[in-house]
């Protein structure tokens, strides 16, 4: 009880306070951002958010306060507090947590909480939980817990500038291709990268059920799919980050009324986020190269086909 006590004292916060790391790109800040939401609207936590993207070697210089009308309270570490900043809320420090917690299930500070693919946590345990909260991860998979955050008319996107080689009021398929950061050897070993069957079939099938609808390419790698992908497509049109900005493709992918989902929380959200009344997705059998998708990587209001 001491020690957590401390923990408040060491970070100038006051109690009932909770700290989201914000790392990764637009997907992952999202979800960040959606737990963040959630433990401030229906358990009354008073959340910040620490952005530790600069130390790492793959900088998202996306931020979703470019791409929505919100504005994140940062928590700001007071120079001279090396404990907090080089210790207790440092990128190394925070994996190394992670890392004892996953494979070990061992907690060295129990106000320390890791996502976990089988295993979420329960937000209901934090209801009467007054101390300092700290939570590294992406949560995708407390998405079906919330009851705040799945109204998702809380989030306004700001006025986007579409591309003008499309009329993105007309339905249309959107199929996102994660590559980047996932062809690093180490990524790609857990993450995995799907292959061309799998798009492919996806279309297929929602073609199908739907009819020959256009199909929209969406990637960070606008020449691998130009040259692996957009021909194999009757139909189909590449829009790529790279000719505008991934909150300009975040932006379009959820106008769509059918999504074919990368492993990515980036393709994720976008389809979450659609407002169409006959939306339907259709998702990998493996989220991860080892992992078959299960319940958590699935919203329960979808309509969805895994492939």
């Amino acid at each position: 009880m001491f020690l957590k006590s401390l923990l408040s004292l060491l970070f100038g916060l006051p109690k009932n306070s909770a700290i989201i790391v914000y790392q990764g790109g637009l997907g992952n800040q999202l979800f960040q951002y959606l737990l963040g939401r959630e433990l401030q609207k229906v358990f009354k936590k008073n959340v910040i958010y620490y952005d530790i993207r600069k130390y790492y070697k793959k900088n998202h210089k996306s931020d979703i306060q470019n791409l929505f009308q919100l504005k994140l309270r940062k928590y700001n570490i007071d120079k001279s507090n090396f404990l907090v900043k080089f210790i207790l809320l440092s990128p190394l420090f925070l994996r190394f947590n992670k890392f004892v917690f996953q494979k070990l299930k061992i907690k060295i500070f129990s106000n320390y909480f890791f996502d976990n693919n089988n295993k979420p946590i329960i937000l209901e345990n934090f209801k009467n939980n007054d101390n300092l909260l700290i939570f590294f991860g992406t949560w995708h998979n407390l998405i079906n817990q919330y009851i705040y955050s799945k109204n998702i008319k809380n989030l306004k996107f700001k006025n986007i500038n579409l591309p003008k080689n499309y009329n993105f009021q007309k339905k249309f398929i959107s199929l996102h291709v994660r590559r980047g950061d996932y062809c690093d050897p180490k990524t790609s070993n857990f993450h995995g990268n799907l292959n061309l069957n799998y798009y492919l079939s996806a279309i297929e099938f929602l073609r199908n059920k739907f009819g020959n609808i256009p199909v929209l390419l969406f990637s960070d790698d606008t020449e691998w799919i130009s040259k692996n992908l957009s021909y194999l497509i009757k139909n189909s049109i590449v829009i790529s980050s790279l000719k505008s900005s991934p909150e300009i493709d975040f932006y379009i992918m959820s106008k769509a009324n059918y999504f074919i989902l990368s492993n990515s929380t980036f393709a994720w959200l976008s389809a979450f986020l659609s407002e169409k009344k006959d939306k339907f997705v259709v998702l990998p059998k493996y989220w991860f190269k080892n992992e078959k998708i299960n319940s958590y990587h699935i919203y329960k209001d979808w309509k969805y086909e895994v492939i």
